[in-house]
């Protein structure tokens, strides 16, 4: 029984091991992750670094994963996250996975595998409860 066990925890370890691999990262989403949230008359807004407002309205091309936001084969706006849709249930802990919304020029269909999508960025500057980011005009490579 306890031999069981232990091929299971480190089966379990392993498949863990190889989902952690499958992190969709550039230089892009690294910079994209560096915006703050800051405190200004009790309402906290997004700070954008000048990395990042370099990047408004610049075509940015981000490696990752598709995340529907309706059911479909095909979505022409979706959430595009580092993490694959399984792995939402372990984002729970610290800070949750950069993502982006976007908004492409043709459907595309879903799939578990990373995409590369290229569009013009928008920062959210409004202060509402949109996204921090927009991808508009996308298309995908």
């Amino acid at each position: 029984m306890k031999r069981i066990i232990l091929v299971t925890l480190i089966l379990l370890g392993f498949n863990a091991t190889l989902r952690a691999q499958h992190v969709a990262t550039s230089v892009t989403w690294d910079v994209l992750n560096t915006f703050s949230l800051k405190s200004v008359n009790n309402k906290y807004v997004l700070f954008f670094p000048p990395e990042v407002t370099a990047l408004e309205n610049k075509a940015v091309q981000l490696p990752g994963y598709i995340v529907p936001i309706k059911v479909g084969k095909e979505h022409r706006e979706f959430m595009l996250s580092v993490l694959p849709v399984e792995q939402c249930a372990f984002c729970g802990s610290g800070n949750y996975p950069p993502m982006i919304l976007v908004k492409m020029q043709k459907p595309i269909p879903y799939t578990d595998h990373v995409v590369n999508i290229r569009g013009r960025l928008l920062l959210n500057k409004s202060g509402d409860n949109a996204p921090e980011y927009s991808l508009i005009e996308a298309n995908s490579n």
